[in-house]
């Protein structure tokens, strides 16, 4: 039974091209500050984490979507049918996607 998962993986990808683009706006005119000294070192600083915290979130972001998928095209498969290896498979995903979650609502 197909997915869409490659629809999924185009969104995800121009999702994280937008991230990774406004990180480089960012970096880019704060290293434009920082040759002018305009801007501190802190500030500086401040900057780079906040790209790196955006960065983190988008691959967790990235991350839960693709666990989401994968659970779902196992759980098209009837109970039945399934194989051990696709039920461990199943449950691993899903203890992945509880511990991407929670690190998700800790970021918040």
């Amino acid at each position: 039974m197909a997915t869409d998962t490659g629809g999924a993986l185009v969104k995800s990808l121009k999702y994280v091209s937008g991230v990774i683009l406004s990180m480089i706006i960012i970096l880019g005119a704060a290293a434009w500050a920082g040759d002018t000294r305009w801007v501190t070192n802190e500030k500086l600083e401040r900057v780079i984490k906040t790209a790196e915290k955006n960065s983190e979130r988008t691959a967790n972001a990235l991350r839960k979507q693709l666990l989401e998928d994968k659970i779902f095209e196992l759980d098209q498969i009837p109970d039945r049918e399934k194989t051990n290896i696709q039920r461990a498979v199943a449950n691993r995903t899903r203890t992945q996607l509880q511990e991407v979650s929670a690190k998700s609502a800790e970021d918040r």
